[in-house]
């Protein structure tokens, strides 16, 4: 309950605290993984080798820029794109306004943004790979209106019904727990 009286359903994760003891123990463990790891790299790549191979794209500082500069162009082409569609749509409106003598009903489209959009992404490792986001809206995993963060951007989930949501939630009184 927060200090306002406002009640959220929270997960307090009692296990995921650790004694002093287990903390070591997962500790010793990691550290023993990263060994056997390491030895197996060294048996397959030698010891001299340092791990894989880098690809060859990746091997030189000069591809590297390359692809990095590369970006800046691509955001900009992507958006300059983005903006002719934009016009057409707008100019197809127009026509069909003046054909018919009617306004069209709804909103106006809105003129296309003059400069690249600060959030926009680009891949600079796989040029062919472009991101994965969901664009602005609704979005259905945090039932939100908002746009959508490189750190949020997933395909929306389905919502479950109002009956499985509820189904063992020690929150409301329909709960199989309470009854």
């Amino acid at each position: 309950m927060a200090l306002d009286g406002t009640k959220v359903k929270a997960n307090p994760a009692l296990d995921a605290n650790r004694i002093a003891g287990t903390i070591a123990e997962q500790i010793s463990r990691m550290l023993t993984e990263t060994e056997m790891a390491d030895a197996q790299e060294d048996r397959q790549f030698g010891t001299e080798a340092g791990g894989p191979p880098m690809p060859k794209d990746l091997g030189c500082h000069v591809d590297r820029q390359a692809r990095l500069k590369a970006c800046p162009e691509k955001l900009e082409a992507r958006a300059t794109a983005v903006a002719a569609r934009q016009k057409e749509r707008i100019a197809a409106r127009e026509v069909e306004e003046q054909e018919t003598g009617k306004h069209k009903r709804g909103r106006k489209p809105k003129e296309p943004a003059p400069s690249v959009d600060p959030d926009a992404l680009a891949n600079p490792t796989e040029p062919a790979r472009s991101s994965n986001g969901t664009g602005p809206g609704w979005c259905g995993c945090c039932a939100r209106w908002h746009r959508p963060t490189p750190r949020t951007r997933r395909a929306p989930r389905r919502r479950a019904s109002r009956q499985r949501r509820t189904r063992g939630c020690p929150m409301t009184s329909s709960s199989p727990a309470s009854a």
